[in-house]
C-alpha cells in the first residue's frame, strides 16, 4: 500500500515530507527543539518591568517598615507624657499657674493610629509580594488572569488608601472632632524647651510625624509606579503571542497558537 505524503515548507521546522493522517511514516523531529515544544519565555520589556516591580516592592517595605516604626515611637510617647507640664509664675502677680505640653481637650490621634495600621497591612502585603516574587510565574504576571486582577486590586487599594490618608488626614489642622492633629501641635510648639525634663521635646516629635507624612507620601508614588507596572505587563502578555509548540494528531503535524507567558 502507498503511503501518501505531503512536502511542508516551514522556516522552523523545514521542508521535507510530511505524513497524512493515518499513515504508518514517521514524521521527522522538528529542529531546533523537542515535538512536544515549549512555551516562549518573558520578553525584554517584560523581565525590566518586573526588576523595576521588585526595586519598588522593596522600597514600599522600607517605607511602611519605617512609618510604623515613628508612628508607634510617637503614640508611645503621647501616652507617656500626654499629662506632662510645668508650673510657670505669672508676671503680673506671684500667683502660679500650670503650664500644660498638651491641649486640655487632647490632641487628634486618628492620623497616627491610621497610619499605623495602613503601614502594617502595607508591610505584610509588600513583604508577601517580595516572597512570592520568587516563582517566575508571579514575578512576570504569567499565572493567569484572576491572579493578576487579584495583585491589581490589591495594589490599587492600597494606593487609595495612602492617598486618602495623606491628603485628607495628616493635613488638617483641626479635626472633625475639634481637637488638634499631632503633627500641627507638635510643630507649632518646637521652640518650647520646658519639657526635657520629662523626657521628651516636640522638635523631635514634629520631625517623626513629618517623615511620617513624607514616608505616606512615597508609598502614594511607589503603588502608583506598581499598579502603572502591572497594567504594561497585562498589556505586554496580551500581546505577546507566538507560535507556542506543534502538537501530532494521529501522526500528523498540527499548528497551536497560544499565548506566551
Amino acid at each position: 500500500m502507498l503511503n501518501p505524503q505531503i512536502t511542508v515548507t516551514d522556516p522552523e521546522y523545514g521542508s521535507g515530507p510530511r505524513s497524512l493522517p493515518g499513515s504508518s511514516a514517521p514524521s521527522p523531529a522538528p529542529r531546533g527543539r523537542s515535538h512536544r515544544g515549549h512555551s516562549a519565555g518573558p520578553s525584554r520589556w517584560n523581565k525590566f518591568l518586573a526588576r523595576f516591580r521588585l526595586v519598588l516592592i522593596c522600597v514600599s517595605v522600607v517605607a511602611s517598615g519605617a512609618i510604623l516604626g515613628c508612628n508607634a515611637v510617637i503614640l508611645a510617647t503621647y501616652n507617656a507624657h500626654k499629662d506632662a507640664g510645668r508650673w510657670m509664675d505669672r508676671a503680673s502677680s506671684d500667683e502660679r499657674v500650670w503650664w500644660s505640653a498638651w491641649p486640655e481637650e487632647g490632641v487628634d490621634l486618628v492620623p497616627i493610629d491610621a497610619y499605623l495600621g495602613l503601614a502594617a497591612v502595607s508591610v505584610i502585603v509588600m513583604a508577601a509580594f517580595l516572597i512570592s516574587s520568587s516563582h517566575t510565574s508571579f514575578r512576570y504576571l504569567s499565572a493567569g488572569v484572576c491572579r493578576t486582577l487579584i495583585v491589581a486590586i490589591v495594589v490599587g487599594v492600597l494606593l487609595v488608601a495612602w492617598v486618602l490618608l495623606s491628603v485628607f488626614l495628616q493635613f488638617e489642622a483641626i479635626g472633625s472632632s475639634g481637637k488638634h492633629s499631632f503633627r500641627t501641635w507638635a510643630c507649632s510648639h518646637e521652640d518650647q524647651d520646658l519639657y526635657k525634663m520629662d523626657g521628651f521635646q516636640f522638635t523631635s516629635l514634629c520631625t517623626e510625624a513629618n517623615f511620617s507624612r513624607y514616608g505616606g507620601l512615597v508609598n502614594c508614588a511607589v503603588c502608583g509606579l506598581i499598579f502603572f507596572t502591572i497594567l504594561l505587563s497585562c498589556g505586554a502578555n496580551r500581546r505577546s503571542r507566538s507560535y507556542q509548540r506543534i502538537e501530532r494528531s494521529n501522526n500528523a503535524w498540527m499548528p497551536k497558537w497560544g499565548r506566551s507567558n
